[in-house]
């Protein structure tokens, strides 16, 4: 018998459902030497083992071509039919990196899958979660961080952005320098992000990246905190005792995990929270790789109503010189328009080492968890689940930013590449919107 073929939109019927197997004129005639370009015509850019079916092909298969969509004339917005590991009711998110679907289900019913799907039962849960490379409508790996995509009513829509962002308003013309003079108070509670851990190589970069050309503008105290118990040895001589001085506060968290932190029930470190209770400057506090018990005990201080979670225990890595980015933030992805984000294209996300290509310290360094509550917004989503990371605030006039990411920062001593170097520029934009 010969099997029929339901169409829908860009709907195709696969090869492979049931006991027989459908043929037809499907290849991927795109030149190879050609810029990836989204492909709405099925019989040229769906191969055979990009289609997709459920169903019995003798009584009539609905199939899905994963490859094309379709597109309005200027290709700058596309859709085609959500993509789904298996029948029923599927719950689908899309981030650059991946593409994840969900359903409950029992154990012992695996998703057909196919097509480049990975599929685990979740036995807490009791559900099926299924993933695949994030589909984009270029059909190409690097298409991911120039489309913004969603699911919405059952279709997979994405948009490629082309407004441009504004910078931060300012009226210093140094380029990202702050209008005003700002006075920085950096407290490294880990051993260390910006220090020891992080090595020279880097807290000189890392410096270099606070100031740059803005020597004029900002003026930068970074005070490293270690102890043991109620005993602390700063790397440098402790802060004064007036921070009044400061406009702006920066708390890089480390870990009650770490014995060589300073521990957050210990006098010295709760005498640092009393100060920050008391004062009005703007706050930026850092958390990532698992380092979060002192932001959290700043948020919870601060009634932030915003807290840090970690994925994963404190990582202890070792910073090298070949330390790179592994995967990035995209603006209009990721990244919301935003004056942080302000003349960027894209930031560090997770790092590793270049030389041999292997994870730092054998587990991948990735943010943690933003929690945002409180008036706090989201601006920026990172990993594999696009959890919140970045956020913006303002409490009683104060401006507030978190950062859960903070191991992004290690990608910018090499500064060879454009995103290492938007890396830099982001951070320098924090100091920007915060002195706003």
């Amino acid at each position: 018998m010969r099997p029929k073929l339901m169409f829908a939109l860009f709907c195709l019927t696969v090869a492979g459902c049931g006991e027989g197997q459908l043929t037809g004129p499907w290849t991927n005639a795109r030149n190879p030497n050609d810029p990836p370009q989204p492909c709405n015509d099925p019989q040229r850019c769906c191969a055979a083992e990009m289609l997709q079916c459920f169903g019995d092909v003798d009584r009539g298969a609905t199939c899905t071509c994963t490859t094309s969509w379709d597109c309005d004339a200027e290709r700058k917005k596309c859709e085609q039919n959500q993509q789904v590991p298996g029948t029923g009711d599927w719950d689908c998110t899309w981030t650059e990196q991946r593409y994840s679907c969900e359903k409950p289900g029992d154990a012992n019913e695996m998703p057909r899958g196919g097509v480049g799907w990975e599929c685990k039962y979740q036995s807490e849960t009791q559900r099926w979660r299924c993933s695949k490379s994030a589909p984009n409508p270029d059909n190409d790996p690097s298409g991911s961080g120039e489309w913004r995509c969603r699911v919405s009513e059952g279709k997979l829509r994405c948009d490629k952005p082309t407004a441009t962002i504004s910078p931060p308003p300012t009226t210093n013309s140094g380029g990202g320098c702050p209008a005003t003079k700002q006075s920085l108070l950096v407290l490294d509670f880990r051993c260390g992000w910006w220090s020891a851990a992080g090595g020279a190589f880097f807290s000189d970069a890392a410096f270099e990246a606070l100031q740059g050309k803005c020597k004029a503008s900002v003026d930068v105290s970074y005070h490293h905190y270690v102890g043991s118990g109620d005993t602390t040895v700063p790397g440098q001589a402790r802060p004064p005792s007036d921070w009044s001085t400061f406009d702006q506060i920066w708390v890089l968290s480390g870990s009650s995990d770490d014995g060589s932190d300073l521990p957050v029930d210990s006098s010295e470190f709760k005498a640092i929270v009393a100060k920050l209770q008391a004062s009005q400057a703007a706050l930026f506090v850092g958390a990532g790789d698992g380092f979060i018990s002192h932001g959290s005990a700043v948020s919870k201080a601060l009634a932030l109503g915003t807290n840090f979670a970690a994925s994963q225990n404190a990582g202890f890595f070792i910073y090298t010189r070949n330390t790179r980015w592994k995967t990035k933030l995209t603006v209009g992805n990721q990244l919301d328009a935003h004056p942080l984000f302000a003349g960027l294209t894209s930031i560090a996300d997770q790092v590793t080492d270049s030389t041999n290509g292997q994870l730092i310290s054998g587990s991948e360094l990735s943010q943690s968890d933003l929690l945002v509550g409180n008036g706090l917004k989201t601006i920026g989503r990172c990993g594999v689940k696009s959890q919140p990371c970045i956020a913006v605030g303002d409490q009683g006039g104060r401006k507030i930013v978190l950062d859960s990411g903070m191991q992004r920062f290690y990608a910018i001593p090499a500064a060879n590449d454009q995103t290492a170097k938007d890396t830099l520029s982001y951070l320098k934009n924090i100091i920007v919107y915060l002195s706003q």
